[in-house]
């Protein structure tokens, strides 16, 4: 049963260190999506000092199936109050007993619903002594109104989602492509390399590594989470490379979405034809 699902996150790169406070981007629409999308943080250098920016847009509402307390999984409409940021940590943890630092805008780290806001992310250099790729993990919590399909009596809902799709990859470089630090992530894990070209055409080239041979699900969705069409791929154990056909897409911006072993790895792509 799917979680709800109540931001659009955008990453944008900053390398300026020390806590500054970032500033919004301005977004349209009202996509109601968490967008996973590791590759666009830089690769932070071992002892040195990592900053990078994640623009956040809340929703208004959200259609869909949710899971709500007290009312369990119930199909329905949740309109958002706000959503605060209520903690960001990374698994495994950083060396020398470092956390991440983090600041938002708004300061209180509360964002209203159909706002645009932003949290500065800061790993002093103590903390990235080791190389390595770490995980980053975000509670967000969700206040507002929740209104079940088939009985729609309105009821104040909180909802806890915890978002760890986005990573931090150390090396001793500062390299941007997964493929050339085989050696900094961990070969027991399911990792989405690459997409390209972006924005793309006809096709699209995706490469992704797998810890096993095994059947996985593709998805390609839009932006308001239809899916627009799904399919499965044998893999093999170690890299692997196939090409996604999507002349018939128009114009736009889709999630591009794996599942393995029951846990989401996606990248934004562009088509643009």
């Amino acid at each position: 049963m799917k979680k709800i699902i109540y931001t659009l996150l955008f990453i944008s790169i900053s390398y300026q260190f020390g806590f500054a406070q970032c500033i919004p981007h301005s977004y349209t629409g009202n996509h109601g999506w968490i967008l996973p999308d590791s590759s666009q943080f830089p690769h932070a250098v071992k002892n040195q000092a990592f900053n990078t920016n994640i623009q956040i847009q809340v929703a208004h509402d959200t259609t869909g199936t949710f899971q709500v307390p007290v009312l369990g999984a119930t199909a329905g409409t949740f309109v958002f109050d706000s959503i605060t940021i209520h903690g960001v940590t990374t698994q495994p943890l950083l060396p020398n007993a470092i956390g991440i630092q983090y600041t938002c805008n708004p300061a209180n780290c509360s964002f209203p619903g159909a706002s645009n806001g932003c949290i500065n992310v800061i790993v002093p250099s103590a903390g990235l002594t080791k190389v390595g790729t770490y995980r980053i993990i975000v509670t967000a919590v969700g206040k507002g109104t929740f209104t079940p399909t088939q009985l729609p009596i309105p009821s104040p809902q909180t909802i806890t989602q915890v978002v760890d799709w986005y990573k931090i990859i150390v090396d001793s470089t500062g390299g941007t492509s997964l493929v050339e630090n085989l050696n900094d992530f961990n070969f027991n894990e399911f990792n989405f390399l690459n997409l390209r070209p972006n924005p793309a055409n006809d096709l699209a080239s995706i490469e992704f590594y797998s810890p096993k041979s095994t059947l996985i699900k593709m998805y390609v969705m839009d932006m308001i989470g239809r899916n627009i069409f799904s399919d499965e791929w044998n893999t093999k154990n170690g890299i692997n490379k196939n090409e996604l056909n999507i002349t018939g897409l128009a114009n736009g911006i889709y999630l591009v979405s794996f599942n393995f072993e029951g846990r989401n790895f996606s990248k934004k792509l562009i088509v643009q034809h």
